[in-house]
């Protein structure tokens, strides 16, 4: 019994004197707005308007960017003065400039960005404080945690990119930073701070390299199209393109982005809160322009391969949710064309121009084209480690509840999105094939509308259900 009196008045002690969770998220919360108000207070010495906009940190979001009174379109909701901005003029005729010799603009924006991180009394200090300590993106995770991005395009590129960047601070290192260690002292301009730097610039810079204090606290909206304006006099700006009433969050537009290449870049993915048309799958093919073995008709189809503006060896390709493009249509066409075919029939679906080919024929060339597409996307589908979109789904919603998306909640997003893209894909061209086959009447304005799913469901009437499903 003393014992264990003596262990209770332990456990009373040590949860009093420890700091508790809540203490140390206050903790964080007060430094985080001393650190904001220094900011502002910076630009508004600098010269900017603080009226239109505020800043504000949500658990989920993180930073973001709200209107402080009505906006009205046009209105000026920012605009930072070109001094303001840390971006490649800053490095003009200076010192650092001299020492990063025949560098690019990009490794020189790192290098800079690399001196400000360091420098204490760096001009730009109430800037760089807020700035993330780190960009958490696939190129930093670990194989187990990049296991769920198996079978999508993103963990094949973040693989590349880790390679890249590993290359390219030991460039840096050879032709500056060893050249010179006195100004870049080797514990501190470490492959750490080159990662950090790479992945502010990556994430975070418009334009020319250039870093836009408070503007890039917006956030991407697929649908906005709002996006900094370069003034004559070189201050950045946003000039409003809506109304916005007191409150409501300013949304920015990051570019034609899918959720894998955000997820990639900036570390977040737009699925499934807002939805996403620019999310896409990549297809790669190589042109058999060696079928059959000897063909009268293999010399003209290479010559027409190039004359579209085709390679004759690997050709990429981008497919969106329901639509198929009309140049992988016309590319898979001419590859379908043989010899019993001849050259009017290759000629006539190079230009683009297949009124004068008879339906049967057409029929047949649009019917072979869909089929390879629908076998394209069922390859493409078992490339991914798990079965069905169903599954993912229950997975994914075991990490619904996250306060913060998670790494597997965060690549399950991507990897679902892309299964989706071709398993519609796949209805899609068997349906079109289907309504090819025997096709007697209106084949010329099938062949070019093929692509358009919404078109076909439109023309079949009846049984769309079964493709939307």
């Amino acid at each position: 019994k003393p014992i264990l009196r003596l262990l209770s008045v332990f456990l009373v002690v040590a949860i009093l004197v420890s700091p508790s969770a809540t203490g140390t998220r206050a903790e964080g919360d007060r430094r985080r707005d001393k650190r904001l108000a220094q900011l502002l207070r910076w630009l508004e010495e600098g010269g900017v308007d603080l009226k239109a906009v505020k800043a504000e940190w949500t658990d989920r979001m993180g930073w973001v960017l709200r209107a402080n009174r009505p906006i009205a379109p046009n209105d000026m909701l920012l605009k930072v003065p070109r001094r303001l901005l840390l971006g490649p003029h800053q490095l003009k005729g200076s010192h650092l400039d001299k020492l990063a010799g025949r560098m690019e603009v990009p490794d020189r924006m790192l290098l800079l960005l690399m001196c400000e991180r360091v420098n204490s009394s760096s001009f730009f200090r109430p800037y760089l404080d807020l700035l993330p300590s780190k960009v958490d993106t696939p190129i930093s995770w670990s194989m187990e945690e990049a296991r769920e991005l198996v079978g999508s395009w993103v963990l094949s590129k973040a693989v590349r990119l880790r390679h890249e960047l590993s290359r390219s601070y030991q460039q840096m290192k050879e032709e500056v930073l060893d050249k010179f260690p006195d100004r870049f002292p080797p514990p501190l301009f470490s492959y750490e701070l080159y990662q950090w730097a790479y992945s502010i610039l990556r994430s975070r810079a418009f334009g020319n390299y250039t870093l836009l204090p408070l503007i890039d606290m917006m956030n991407h909206h697929p649908d906005s199209r709002l996006a900094p304006t370069l003034l004559s006099d070189g201050s950045d700006a946003l000039i409003a393109r809506k109304e916005y009433s007191p409150g409501e969050e300013i949304w920015g537009f990051y570019g034609r982005k899918s959720d894998g290449d955000l997820l990639l870049n900036y570390g977040f993915t737009t699925s499934p809160q807002h939805t996403n048309r620019f999310n896409q799958v990549e297809l790669v093919l190589d042109l058999d322009l060696s079928r059959p073995s000897i063909s009268e008709i293999v010399d003209l189809k290479h010559m027409l391969v190039q004359a579209c503006g085709f390679t004759s060896t690997q050709q990429k390709f981008v497919l969106y949710k329901g639509f198929i493009s009309s140049t992988l249509i016309t590319y898979l066409s001419m590859d379908a064309v043989d010899d019993g075919d001849g050259e009017d029939t290759l000629m006539a679906i190079a230009h683009g121009d297949v009124t004068t080919l008879r339906a049967e024929t057409l029929s047949r060339i649009l019917d072979k084209v869909l089929r390879k597409i629908s076998q394209l996307a069922t390859v493409l589908l078992t490339s991914y480690p798990s079965g069905d979109l169903l599954a993912d789904l229950q997975r994914w919603r075991g990490h619904e509840k996250e306060v913060a998306p998670s790494r597997r909640r965060q690549a399950l997003t991507v990897r679902m999105v892309e299964k989706d893209i071709l398993t519609t894909l796949k209805q899609h061209a068997t349906m079109a094939a289907e309504m090819t086959r025997g096709c007697k009447e209106d084949c010329n304005q099938l062949y070019h509308r093929a692509g358009n799913l919404t078109w076909l469901m439109e023309r079949r009437g009846g049984g769309s259900e079964k493709c939307t499903e």
